[in-house]
């Protein structure tokens, strides 16, 4: 009868759970700055992994990069440290301001920020007991690595990286 209950408990199926991650706040986020406000703009961020960049990758539609660009940019304004120029719609900006006919007006960024995705993917932690007639636990957790550089656009220098 036994073994009877150990076959039956390793021919069930696996149990799937997911857990929601809070989204971390930038810790000044919220927080009264009187200071200065640099305007800065969100250059090139590019995904230098291998993941999604399959054979039918042709180069040009970076989603990890776009992805990471978008991320940075709403932690960057809700530092209310910076004003934030944005680049990537000049387009739609250009043709609201000829409907109101208005030229455009585009404040320049005294530092751009800058950088690549260089580690991105899936770990699996855990495993299955007594070789998997018990079952056992796996764990799949994303992870990122993320380098930027901030440079000031007069002089090209790296302030920080």
């Amino acid at each position: 009868m036994f073994m009877f209950c150990l076959l039956l408990t390793a021919c069930s199926a696996p149990v799937e759970t997911k857990q929601a991650i809070a989204v971390d706040q930038v810790k000044s986020f919220n927080t009264a700055y009187q200071g200065p406000r640099y305007p800065m703009v969100v250059g090139k961020f590019e995904n230098k992994t291998q993941y999604h960049k399959g054979i039918f990758y042709d180069g040009k539609d970076d989603q990890i990069g776009h992805q990471a660009k978008q991320i940075l940019k709403t932690h960057l304004v809700s530092t209310n440290r910076f004003v934030m120029m944005d680049r990537w719609n000049l387009k739609e900006l250009k043709k609201e301001a000829e409907f109101a006919g208005q030229p455009l007006n585009v404040t320049a960024g005294k530092l751009v920020i800058s950088g690549a995705v260089t580690e991105f993917g899936r770990r699996e932690t855990g495993g299955e007991a007594l070789g998997g007639v018990l079952g056992g636990s796996r764990t799949q957790s994303a992870y990122a690595k993320v380098s930027v550089s901030i440079i000031d656009v007069n002089t090209s220098q790296i302030i920080f990286s």
